[in-house]
């Protein structure tokens, strides 16, 4: 088990909701990494396909949790995982100095069929460019 949590959406520490805010106070920010795969926009957050087979690469941060089974039981909900909207897995996040790090990810779980891709590395820097353009 990892006690490490890769975020990429709105649970990254540039946010200031609620779960944000819980990840804040109860998980130590550790460095940024990145993992293969493709970000959509799915209206108020991202959705992220893990694959290995792409040269596309979806920037987060990587967290120590302080309680893995506190932070991950208030997560599952939130993050839907009862109603299969996400998995949760262990996957290997590429790190800055390119070695890898086995993280928890959040994992979408439905159709982006009809989903916009999100052509931006980082869903942060995705939404500024986004609001300076509306």
């Amino acid at each position: 088990m990892s006690k490490y949590l890769f975020v990429y959406g709105t649970l990254r520490s540039e946010f200031e909701n609620p779960m944000a805010q819980f990840l804040q106070q109860n998980a130590t920010y550790i460095c940024d990494g990145n993992i293969k795969g493709r970000l959509y926009d799915v209206g108020t957050y991202p959705a992220l396909i893990h694959d290995d087979n792409t040269d596309k690469r979806v920037e987060g941060q990587i967290l120590e949790m302080n309680d893995m089974d506190q932070i991950l039981d208030v997560l599952d909900p939130y993050e839907g995982v009862d109603d299969e909207l996400y998995v949760r897995q262990i996957i290997p996040i590429q790190l800055e100095n390119q070695s890898f790090l086995s993280c928890w990810v959040y994992l979408f779980n439905r159709s982006v069929l009809f989903l916009k891709e999100i052509e931006e590395p980082n869903y942060v820097a995705y939404l500024n460019k986004k609001k300076n353009n509306d």
